[in-house]
C-alpha cells in the first residue's frame, strides 16, 4: 500500500510538471521569421517605372531656383549678386542672416531681379534671420543692394529661391 502511494505520488508530481510545463510553452511567445516571396518582374516595366520616376524628380526639381551669397559690409553701403540657377516659379523667397554686426544697426537690403527690377525690401535690426516672398522669381543674376545705418560692418549672408 506503501508503494502505491509513492508510485501515485510520483505520477501525480510526473503530471504537474508536464502540465505546468507545457502552460508555459504554450504562454510564451514564438517569434517566428516571416519572409516575403518577390514574384518576378518584366525588366521592361521596371526600367520604364524607374525612367518614369527621374523624369518626374528632374520635372519638379526644374521648377524652382536657389542661389546663395554672402558679403562683409564694408563700406557699408554696396551690391553683391546671387546666381539663382534652375527654372522659374511663381513665388519665390529671399531670406537674409546678419551676423558679426557690434551692436544693432538697422541693415535696408534690396532684391533685384535679373532684369533690374526689384523684387523685394528687407529691414533687418542687428544680427538675425528675415524670410520674404516676392512673385516672379526667375533663374538668373540677382542684385542685392544694402545699406548699413551704424558705424561698423558685418556679414550678409543671401539666399534666393522658390
Amino acid at each position: 500500500m506503501k508503494m502505491k502511494k509513492s508510485l501515485m505520488s510520483l505520477a501525480l508530481v510526473v503530471v504537474c510538471l508536464f502540465s505546468t510545463s507545457g502552460t508555459a510553452l504554450a504562454a510564451e511567445r514564438f517569434n517566428a521569421v516571416e519572409y516575403e516571396s518577390v514574384d518576378s518582374m518584366d525588366s521592361s516595366a521596371t526600367s520604364s517605372a524607374i525612367r518614369e520616376s527621374i523624369v518626374a524628380e528632374t520635372t519638379a526639381a526644374a521648377r524652382s531656383i536657389y542661389g546663395y551669397a554672402a558679403k562683409y559690409t564694408n563700406p557699408l553701403t554696396g551690391s553683391f549678386t546671387v546666381n539663382a540657377s534652375g527654372s522659374g516659379n511663381s513665388t519665390g523667397h529671399f531670406q537674409i542672416t546678419t551676423h558679426d554686426f557690434p551692436g544693432s544697426p538697422t541693415v535696408n537690403v534690396v532684391l533685384r531681379r535679373p532684369d533690374g527690377t526689384v523684387a523685394t525690401q528687407i529691414y533687418i535690426t542687428g544680427n538675425g534671420t528675415k524670410t520674404v516672398s516676392f512673385s516672379n522669381a526667375v533663374a538668373g543674376n540677382y542684385t542685392i543692394t544694402y545699406t548699413v545705418l551704424g558705424s561698423n560692418g558685418g556679414w550678409i549672408s543671401a539666399w534666393v529661391s522658390s
